[in-house]
């Protein structure tokens, strides 16, 4: 009957797509959750970022009007004394610039000493905390929203103290800025559907963007993240839902000192999440519509292809099984797996029934031969060798009783397993491919290997493997026989170690070997004698020592050979010819060598090159001969004493500066000679300390003392005393340099420094003059130019705000470029400006931590762009003495610079540190930026010289020209090495002048 199928096969497919599409639907998902949340991360970066931006601009703002002030103090017609003058002046000021509604000036006891009009009179400035805090700290205070009076205007306060010489404020500059003004500047910045806030530290309003109507003046601490940012002086990031009911992400940004305040900037949510929820309909879609088509294709395929096949054959397995041995599956629709699984069947059905036929013919002949059998299982298990036999596969059939004696392994141990069990390691593959390919080639293979026993020891046999065919030709059976070999490798091996320690012995001796013979012919030369002589040791065996020395060294040999067995120990010396004719002095050390009966049987010597010792000995005489030349011949006078001060040394310069002859001099008590009668105990009392402890103040130093001639007249002399130990005792010596002559300069050195140290002091007193004018001459300058540009821009800024509408967009183009260039001026003045204050900047010396300074500018740079992602490696423990301010300033120039041409580096890196060359420390900025052409490096440390456009870098140019200058004023070098494309490197050094003599 035919078998049923199971009904749940179509079914378990259908679940499993299902399961399919689930999982890539759950991918799915998860894949939109990462690019709403990558979306989210990018969002929160930009909307930092634009946080971050805003404040830049208003502490801009701010910082122009703050350098307005600086420039109307600057003015040479600036005073409060005159109210009616101060009072034109301000109005002036505040006539030219629209963002000022009123200058003021109010004493320290809060009167109003002037102002440009009425708006400051009518308000208390004395009683507001920013007036308070500018008057005890002596420091610029702004940022503080304020009403007007009855006005519904409002203002920004700024307040400029002006100090006396003793650092105490005693005026305040007060001027209102306009707060419309800045709500102004900042109206066409704000991108559409995004909230720009500007609040004080009091939390209150002072730019709204857009509609800057309805906050204009209130408080904002109830807002969420406001208070949370001045508080906790760091960026806020959150969500939350503004006053028009959009919720938004919002980034808050305190404001850095001297303002006081939050910049806070929201972004709707709605713009991340549209572009995600999109992509979710689209893929949602798309796979419920491929899960239907693939439903009805496994529906259709299943019936055909599967389910019919299985029953056909199914049904003839059924069959087979009852007894119906010649049934077949028939031909199955298709050409698949089931078509092939099918013909496979149908063959195993063939090959079973032609087996069955076989079997019973095999065991009509083998009950003939069981009686050959059986004498040849005898013959197996006495032999002496080991015999295992193994199937055509070589799993192993069938071992000897001496197998498992060699082995270890029981019969059925190692029955039906490989003997590769057997291997121990020692022989690689390419050993084994060429065993089996004689055997599979030739039939037999036969050798020396080495094999493991059970226990894990190896050992050595003698193997031979033999193919057994049947008449076809085909192998049926692999028969090995081996033989232990482990005895005689040990024996060998013994043998070996021998000879090979005695050669070892012999060819390792520090000495050369020489082994004669009775025959006096050489047996052995080891190869240090061979390599003294200048011959193999085969050249050497079989020859006489008289043959390796000329006619008058043969002799000594001669003499020698006399003695040989009556005296057997001698030691000589003798030249022995090298083979390029040279003679070589050695030391012979002969021992005669007797056998058990006592008659000679070799001479052993030993060989040492003396050619070393006797060149050591010729050179201490010649060193000898030096010193004594030295000594005579030197511009210094050289004395020697032994331990009871008695001269033992009176060299040339000595007689012709003390006036005593040499041998008038050796051994006399130095003290009597040379020493001043004053200084005479003293000397006595040094040396005797320095005897009982070994310790001496003048020992190893060199001092200035007084000499005295054999006339009794001093002088003062340059003394340096060494001690010096040798076998026969200790002794002293002195060099004794007459120093007249530098005293007698030095006092004229000193008598020119203090009319240097005069000189100085005067053109220091010139110097500071004009750096003051110079400093008036900049401020002055800086007001001047500033004035135009500021008019520039504003004026642009209107004809943009009121004729837009009749300007064309090359117009408006030419009035961007007009208000770029003005704002490029600006910078370039600044600039300027930093680069005189470098010059007359007064340098204050001290240990700077240049890590911490370079840790505290990298710092600022990323705060500044949190979205950069740069690896800073700053080298911990660098210091220098040098002035703190300046060294500042060009470490920001340079680590700046690093900053700005390393931004279009995805993998950004910007290194300080240093390294020692010359004996002395050089420090670099090296970064993986933009590089440049080296052929430019010249132009690099001239003020305005740019290497890239601005278009691909901006800057003014001056940045380098600054460092130049403060590294210079340091008394240091800088360079600069870079490639295009790979980097840039600047080293500096900085050595500080020594400012007094």
């Amino acid at each position: 009957m035919p078998i049923p199928l199971p009904s749940s096969l179509r079914t378990r497919v259908l679940v499993a797509i299902s399961l399919l599409f689930a999982l890539l639907f759950g991918a799915a998902l998860i894949l939109l959750a990462q690019v709403q949340r990558h979306e989210r991360e990018q969002t929160l970066e930009r909307t930092l970022d634009q946080a971050q931006a805003f404040a830049t601009a208003y502490e801009r703002v701010l910082g122009d009007q703050i350098s307005l002030l600086n420039a109307v103090v600057a003015l040479p017609d600036f005073g409060v004394r005159d109210a009616a003058q101060c009072r034109r002046l301000f109005a002036s000021v505040v006539a030219s610039h629209g963002s000022l509604l009123d200058l003021a000036a109010v004493d320290s006891e809060d009167r109003l000493l002037c102002a440009a009009n009425d708006s400051a009179g009518g308000l208390d400035l004395g009683a507001h905390p920013l007036f308070r805090r500018a008057l005890s700290t002596g420091r610029i205070a702004l940022g503080d929203s304020l009403a007007l009076g009855k006005e519904t205007r409002r203002a920004v306060l700024l307040v400029r103290p002006l100090l006396d010489r003793e650092g105490r404020a005693h005026t305040l500059l007060v001027a209102l800025i306009d707060q419309d003004w800045l709500n102004r500047r900042f109206a066409d910045t704000v991108p559409s559907g995004v909230v720009l806030r500007i609040l004080d530290a009091e939390g209150v309003f002072i730019v709204r963007q857009p509609d800057p109507a309805c906050c204009i003046g209130r408080s904002g601490l109830h807002l969420l993240g406001i208070r949370e940012a001045l508080a906790g002086n760091r960026p806020h990031i959150a969500e939350s839902v503004w006053l028009d009911n959009v919720r938004r992400l919002q980034a808050d940004i305190p404001l850095k000192a001297p303002l006081a305040g939050v910049v806070s900037v929201g972004v709707p949510v709605a713009l991340i999440e549209t572009t995600a929820n999109r992509g979710l309909f689209y893929a949602t879609f798309a796979l419920l519509t491929l899960c239907l088509l693939l439903y009805l294709l496994v529906w259709a395929g299943t019936q055909r292809y599967i389910l019919r096949p299985m029953r056909v054959l199914a049904d003839t397995v059924h069959r087979v099984r009852g007894g119906e041995l010649g049934s077949r599956v028939p031909a199955l629709p298709g050409h698949g797996e089931f078509d092939m699984l099918g013909a496979d069947f149908n063959a195993m059905a063939d090959d079973l029934a032609r087996r069955q036929l076989k079997m019973e013919d095999d065991l009509r002949r083998l009950t003939g031969s069981e009686s050959q059998l059986k004498l040849a299982a005898s013959v197996f298990e006495q032999a002496n060798e080991a015999i295992t036999i193994t199937d055509e596969k070589a799993n192993i059939v069938a071992v000897s009783r001496r197998f498992t004696t060699i082995t270890g392994y029981r019969a059925d141990e190692v029955i039906g397993k490989n003997p590769r069990l057997l291997q121990s390691g020692r022989q690689d593959a390419a050993f084994y491919r060429a065993m089996w390919h004689a055997l599979t080639t030739d039939g037999h293979w036969g050798g020396e290997i080495w094999n493991r026993r059970k226990d894990g020891t190896t050992y050595p046999e003698w193997l031979s493997i033999s193919a057994v065919r049947d008449d076809s030709g085909r192998t049926t059976n692999y028969v090995a026989v081996f033989t232990d070999l482990t005895e005689r490798v040990a024996a060998e091996a013994a043998i070996r170690a021998s000879e090979q320690w005695h050669r070892s012995m012999l060819d390792n001796a520090p000495e050369g070997v020489w082994i004669i013979g009775p025959d006096e012919c050489t047996v052995e030369a080891n190869a240090q004698l061979c390599e003294l002589l200048g011959y193999s040791p085969e050249e050497m065996r079989g020859r006489k020592p008289t043959d390796f020395t000329d006619e008058a060294n043969s002799g000594v040999f001669e003499l020698q050979k006399a003695r040989r067995w009556t005296q057997l120990k001698r030691v000589y010396e003798i030249d022995l010819r090298r083979r390029d004719g040279r003679n070589i002095p050695v030391q012979f050390s002969a021992i005669g060598l007797l056998d058990a009966a006592g008659s000679p049987m070799a001479v052993l010597a030993f060989v040492t090159d003396l050619t070393q010792r006797r060149r050591d000995e010729q050179t201490l005489r010649e060193s000898e001969a030096r010193h004594r030349l030295i000594v005579d011949t030197a511009l210094d006078a050289v004395i020697s004493m032994d331990c009871e001060g008695c001269v033992t040394e009176w060299n040339g310069e000595a007689e012709r500066m003390f006036g005593y002859r040499r041998e008038a001099v050796l051994g006399r008590p130095i003290a009597e000679l040379i020493v001043p009668p004053r200084l005479r105990e003293a000397h006595r009392q040094g040396l005797k300390r320095y005897l009982a402890t070994g310790k001496g103040k003048v020992l190893g130093t060199r001092i200035e003392t007084t000499a005295m001639r054999s006339d009794g007249s001093e002088f003062p002399v340059d003394l340096a005393i060494a001690t010096v130990g040798d076998g026969s005792g200790l002794f002293f010596s002195a060099f004794v340099r007459d120093i007249t002559e530098r005293k007698r300069h030095e006092e004229e050195m000193r008598r020119h420094r203090q009319e240097l140290e005069l000189r100085v002091a005067e053109r220091t007193q010139a110097l500071q003059r004009a750096n003051r004018e110079l400093e008036a001459f900049s401020y002055s300058i800086s007001h001047d130019l500033r004035a135009p540009l500021r008019a520039i821009n504003g004026f642009s800024h209107l004809l943009e705000e009121d004729y837009a509408a009749s300007l064309d967009a090359t117009a408006r183009g030419y009035l961007a470029r007009v208000r770029a260039g003005s704002v490029k001026m600006g910078a370039l003045i600044d600039d300027l400006l930093e680069l005189s204050r470098v010059s007359r900047h007064e340098m204050k010396l001290e240990e700077v931590d240049l890590s911490a300074l370079a840790a505290e500018i990298a710092a600022e740079l990323t705060t500044g762009e949190p979205g950069r992602r740069v690896e800073w490696i700053i080298a911990p423990g660098l210091d220098a003495r040098c002035d703190a301010g300046l060294m500042r300033s060009a470490l920001a120039n340079l680590l700046g610079n690093a900053w700005k041409y390393t931004s279009r580096r995805e993998h950004a890196r910007i290194e300080f540190g240093a390294e020692e060359k010359d004996g002395g420390r050089v420090y670099f900025v090296r970064d993986n930026g933009a590089g440049f052409d080296m052929k430019f490096a010249g132009k690099l440390f001239g003020a305005f010289q740019r290497l890239h456009s601005p278009a691909e870098f901006p800057g003014t140019g001056v940045g380098l020209a600054i460092v130049a200058r403060i590294v210079r004023r340091h008394g240091g070098e800088i360079r600069a090495e870079a490639h295009p494309d790979e980097g840039a490197t600047f080293r500096f050094t900085l050595r500080p002048p020594i400012t007094t003599l």
